[in-house]
This record gives C-alpha cells, structure tokens and sequence, in this order.
C-alpha cells in the first residue's frame, strides 16, 4: 500500500530521508538474506492466526451487517510478528487501520475483536452528526469522569465511536448477565455512559433488518436523552489510577 505524503503520519513525515540511510544499511548487512531464512516461521504464524482472525472478521462484519469492501479507500490491516510477544499494538491514523499480532491469546483476540469494531464503527458519527450531536449533554457529563482517556475528552464523535464499540463488543462476548452488568457498571464508572443505552439499543437493531450503517441514526434516536441524564446523576465516577512509581 502506497500512501500519499499528506496521508502520512506526522512522526513518519519527521523521518523524511531515513529510508535511504534504512536502504542502505540493509544492503550492507545483507539483511535480505535473513528476512529469506525467517520467512517459513512467519508464513507459519500467520497460517496459525489465520483461522482466528478470520472468524473474528465474520463474526463482527455479519453481526453489524456490513461487507468488507477491497474497493474502499479505508484499509484495515493485520499484521504478524512474532518478535513483540504478548503486545498488541494498534495504529488508527486517518482512514488506515492497523494492529500487530503474535500469539493468539484471548486478550490479542479480543483487542482484535475491538479493532475491527471501531474500523467499521467509527464513520458513522461523522456521517450523522445533526443524530448524535443530540446526545452530547450527556457527553459533556462524561467527559469529568477522572479515568476517562484524555484524547476523548475533547472530542465527542471518537467518545461515541467507542461506546459503541464496547457496546458491541459486549454482545459479541460470551458473557453471563451479572457478568454484562458488572462490565457495565465498571463502563459507567469509567465515564463511557453510552455504553449502557446503545447496549439496550441494539437490541432494537438485533430485531431489525438495515445494515448497521442504515440503521445508526435510527438506534441514536433511541435513546432517551432525559432519562439518561437522570441515571447519571445517581453514577459516581471512579477515581483516577495512581500513577506508577518511577524505578
């Protein structure tokens, strides 16, 4: 995938002209020649992931009712590399989704799980914004919460895009009801307060037909702006995590 350099990310953009010097020392050590010798273990680990993601893909895709289209400008990537362990990492910049796997444990899975969910999920604030600005009163109740992630707290469509995620995501678990409720209340302690109500509202979707995509602005409607307000004022939020003790 070739990207345009106004679709690069600023610490990429920051390293113009180091692929020369990163070509060249990879010629020189003759690093070609390793990357040949690994190839088996990696064409291994990917056919040992392979299965794994590909249920998650279809279950969240069949779940929202959505396709994954090669045509779309937006990408989501999954990459193998066995060197990084039990670490996830993920990378969302404009429309170009990314995450690195290794092992597949239940926790990469379901980081897998999250990051397929917010790649379908995460436009359709931007392209309902006159259904969901109707809810940011409840937003702005939210944005106090202490554990709250600072990015989110200045913006209200990437709050809503994760709500709706875990909501999601919740469904997709299996889960017994005390544990959906106890995952709920440590939601709603941490500031996600949509994810009760859009919980409740897909039910609604559940019962419908529409593709998620159709069905959105339908399923904000939903929701009960009054009524919410009136729950959170009987939540109280958790306290900020200490920070870690320096070595």
């Amino acid at each position: 995938m070739t990207l345009r350099r106004d679709e690069l990310p600023p610490e990429v953009i920051a390293l113009e002209g180091f692929s020369e010097i990163l070509s060249a020392y990879y010629q020189e050590q003759k690093l070609g020649r390793f990357v040949r010798e690994l190839q088996p273990l990696y064409n291994r680990e990917i056919e040992h992931l392979h299965d794994s993601v590909s249920q998650i893909v279809f279950v969240a895709t069949n779940y929202l009712r959505e396709m994954m289209n090669n045509s779309n400008p937006r990408t989501f990537m999954v990459m193998v590399e066995p060197l990084v362990g039990r670490i996830t990492n993920v990378r969302n910049f404009g429309d170009h989704y990314a995450i690195v796997l290794s092992e597949p444990t239940m926790c990469l899975l379901t980081q897998c799980v999250m990051r397929i969910c917010t790649f379908l999920l995460d436009p359709l604030p931007l392209q309902y914004p006159h259904v969901v600005a109707v809810k940011r009163p409840l937003f702005e109740v939210a944005a106090r919460a202490p554990r709250l992630v600072t990015d989110l707290k200045d913006d209200f469509d990437s709050y809503f895009a994760e709500c709706m995620v875990r909501a999601v995501e919740l469904k997709l678990k299996r889960m017994s009801p005390s544990e959906r409720e106890a995952s709920l209340d440590i939601d709603d302690a941490d500031g996600y307060v949509l994810v009760r109500p859009l919980f409740t509202a897909l039910g609604n979707f559940e019962r419908s037909e529409p593709s998620m995509r159709l069905f959105f602005h339908e399923m904000v409607r939903s929701i009960d702006v009054n009524a919410e307000a009136k729950r959170l004022q009987t939540i109280r939020f958790a306290p900020a995590t200490p920070a870690a003790k320096a070595g």
